[in-house]
């Protein structure tokens, strides 16, 4: 019995089986893994933060090697406000995502009147500002995180008033539309408000008839029958 091509193919012993494997690999957001909606404070989220690095990086090191102090360090910090900082970019500036230098954008985008770069640890920063060393992060205006930043500068700042704290924030970070990010934590703070709150005025009673209907003097007197007590 005479086989076809295909069936003689399959039964050779030579012919070997290729077999292709694809994965794809997706990283979740920071935002996906760690509420900030749990944390009050810009502070304690960066801590919390610090310290979920700090275990990661113990779980992939040796017994011996592995980080066992108490206290974080200004790098672990630092670090950890960074990966928020680079979270918040691949959130609201997709654009972020490329590679580092300069960023081309369109006109009529928020970011178009700052032109962005990207710096060499993957920071959205602002070019056209050269006046602060190192450029500060470019935020959006919306965000859970960009509220606490908003809300640390301005508890920092001692509740000072509108631009104060739009000053102390842009040393770091330039929030878009900043001015509408300070107005809103000002609106949103209890101590600003009751320290900005009119005082309590009471409406006067109206006068009685005797004192706006017009007579004859000494048509109504008083008399102290009884004298000083």
């Amino acid at each position: 019995m005479a086989l076809s091509l295909e069936e003689t193919r399959l039964a050779s012993p030579d012919r070997k089986r290729v077999v292709t494997l694809c994965a794809s690999l997706q990283v979740p957001s920071l935002l996906a893994i760690i509420d900030p909606s749990r944390y009050g404070t810009m502070e304690r989220l960066v801590r919390v933060t610090a310290y979920c690095c700090r275990f990661l990086a113990n779980a992939r090191t040796q017994a011996g090697e592995r980080k066992i102090r108490a206290r974080l360090s200004l790098l672990e910090l630092q670090d950890a406000e960074k990966r928020w900082v680079r979270a918040i970019h691949a959130e609201a500036f997709p654009v972020s995502k490329t590679a580092s230098g300069p960023i081309p954008v369109r006109a009529g985008v928020p970011l178009a009147a700052l032109p962005p770069f990207v710096d060499t640890e993957g920071l959205l920063r602002d070019e056209d500002n050269t006046a602060l060393v190192p450029p500060s992060s470019l935020l959006p205006l919306n965000g859970l995180v960009v509220e606490l930043i908003v809300r640390l500068a301005h508890e920092s700042e001692l509740h000072a008033g509108l631009n104060q704290i739009l000053a102390a924030l842009r040393g770091r970070f330039w929030v878009v539309q900043g001015r509408q990010a300070v107005k809103r934590c000002i609106r949103a703070c209890i101590i600003c408000r009751k320290h900005d709150a009119r005082p309590f005025c009471p409406l006067m009673s109206d006068f009685p008839p005797e004192r706006v209907t017009p007579s004859f003097p000494f048509n109504r007197v008083g008399l102290d029958f009884s004298g000083p007590l």
